[in-house]
């Protein structure tokens, strides 16, 4: 994923990719973009959650949650 300066995400730092599947608690003190997938409780202390399209997250999720042609994170 590369950002650039007119791209939202740009101040994204953590990136959990498309092919890593996480079964269990995943906390982020940063915004976060799922490209793979998350089973389990995402918690991101009030920052971005993005998942990316391709992205597959049934979690219980903390933080500002949105979709970007993923699986809707709400």
């Amino acid at each position: 994923m590369s950002a650039t300066a007119s791209d939202p995400t740009s101040a994204v730092r953590a990136v959990i990719g498309e092919t890593i599947v996480i079964k269990g608690d995943v906390h982020s003190q940063e915004p976060l973009v799922i490209e793979g997938q998350v089973e389990g409780t995402i918690e991101t202390g009030g920052h971005l959650l993005t998942v990316a399209t391709g992205g597959n997250v049934r979690a219980h999720k903390s933080g500002h949650a949105r979709a970007r042609g993923g699986q809707d994170p709400s």
